[in-house]
C-alpha cells in the first residue's frame, strides 16, 4: 500500500510517495524507491559488484593501480568491506558509463538532466540540500560538532548520506562530510558531472573520471528504458557504438521517420528516410547514449545507439 505524504514548504506543495515494491540488483542487493515530482528514485546508494549481464566489476584495492584506471571498477571506503552496508559502494566513472550497465533492471544512473530535475523540484541549490539530507548526526556529524545536520528535513525522501569519495593521487576522504554522487554524463575527454553534497550547500561539478563516488538510480521513464528495443530484427545499426557516421539498414523498404534521442528524451536528430540502407551523418553529437525511433504507420521501432 503507498503511503503519500504532503509537505507544505515554503516554496508550495512538495509531493514524495514511498513505493511499497522493492528493488533488487545484479547480486540481490534489496533497494527502497521514493518518488519525488515526476521521478522515482532509490533511497540507498548503490552496492552491486556486477554488471547487468553478470560480469564482474574489478574490485581495485591499490591506490596506484585505482589512478591508472581506463576501465570499470569499484572499492568500498578505506577497503573497508562493512562500509558499503551503510554507504554503499564507490565507483569510477568507467563503470558508471560501461555498456553492460551497473543499475538494476528498469533503472539507470542519473544524467545531469535528472539531476537538474529533483533539483529544480525541490526549489533550485539554495535550498535542496536540507531537503535530500538524512535527518539526525548519526551520518552527518564529522565537520561540525555533531550538530551541522540539524536544519535537514529529509522532506524529499531521498535520504542523502555522506560517503566521501576515493580521491585520485591520494586515498579515501570525507565520509560523514561531503556526498558525492555521479552521472553518466561526460563534460571532456578526462572528466563527468556529478552531484555533490555538503552539510550546507549541493551543486552539480565536475572532476576526474578516475576518482572513486558513489552512485544513486533513478527509475526509467518510457523514452530512456535501454531494454525497452522492439522489432529489433526489421533494423540493423552499424558500426555500433558509432564514432561520426551510422548506417541504418531496413529489412522492409518503406519510407519512415527517424529519430535521435538523447537520455533525457529531447529529439536532436529527426529526417525521413527512404531507402532500404541510410547513412546518418552523427559527428555533432556529444558522446553519450541515444535512442534511435523508427516511426510508421503507428508503429515505433527503438533500438538504443552509442556515441563515442
Amino acid at each position: 500500500m503507498k503511503k503519500t505524504a504532503l509537505l507544505f514548504l515554503g516554496l508550495g506543495s512538495l509531493i514524495f510517495t514511498n513505493q511499497a515494491q522493492t528493488v533488487s540488483d545484479k547480486d540481490g542487493n534489496v533497494y527502497n524507491p521514493v518518488t519525488i515530482g515526476t521521478q522515482v528514485w532509490l533511497i540507498e546508494n548503490l552496492k552491486v559488484t556486477h554488471y547487468r549481464n553478470g560480469d564482474p566489476i574489478d574490485n581495485v584495492t591499490d591506490q596506484t593501480q585505482w589512478d591508472a584506471l581506463t576501465a570499470g571498477a569499484y572499492s568500498n571506503y578505506n577497503n573497508d568491506v562493512s562500509n558499503a552496508v551503510t554507504y554503499g559502494r564507490l565507483y569510477n566513472w568507467y563503470a558508471v558509463s560501461d555498456i553492460r550497465n551497473i543499475a538494476p533492471e528498469g533503472w539507470h544512473v542519473p544524467t545531469v538532466s535528472d539531476w537538474t530535475t529533483l533539483l529544480d523540484y525541490l526549489g533550485g541549490t539554495s535550498v535542496a540540500c536540507n531537503k535530500l539530507r538524512e535527518t539526525g548526526n548519526v551520518h552527518w556529524d564529522a565537520l561540525n560538532g555533531g550538530d551541522g545536520n540539524k536544519y535537514a528535513t529529509n522532506s524529499s525522501g531521498f535520504t542523502a548520506l555522506p560517503g566521501g569519495f576515493r580521491i585520485v593521487g591520494e586515498t579515501f576522504e570525507y565520509m560523514s562530510d561531503f556526498g558525492f554522487w555521479w552521472s553518466n554524463s561526460e563534460s571532456s575527454a578526462d572528466n563527468a558531472d556529478y552531484l555533490y553534497m555538503t552539510i550546507t550547500s549541493v551543486s552539480l561539478e565536475s572532476y576526474k573520471k578516475a576518482i572513486g563516488g558513489s552512485v544513486r538510480c533513478i527509475k526509467d521513464s518510457p523514452i530512456t528504458k535501454i531494454n525497452d528495443i522492439n522489432n529489433t530484427n526489421k533494423i540493423k545499426i552499424y558500426p555500433n557504438p558509432a564514432t561520426d557516421k551510422v548506417y541504418i539498414a531496413l529489412t522492409e523498404e518503406q519510407v519512415c521517420k527517424m529519430q535521435i534521442c538523447n537520455m533525457t528524451g529531447v529529439c536532436v536528430l529527426q529526417l525521413d528516410l527512404k531507402n532500404s540502407v541510410n547513412l546518418i551523418d552523427i559527428n555533432s553529437l556529444p558522446k553519450g547514449i541515444y535512442f534511435i525511433n523508427l516511426i510508421n504507420k503507428n508503429v515505433t521501432i527503438r533500438k538504443k545507439m552509442i556515441k563515442q
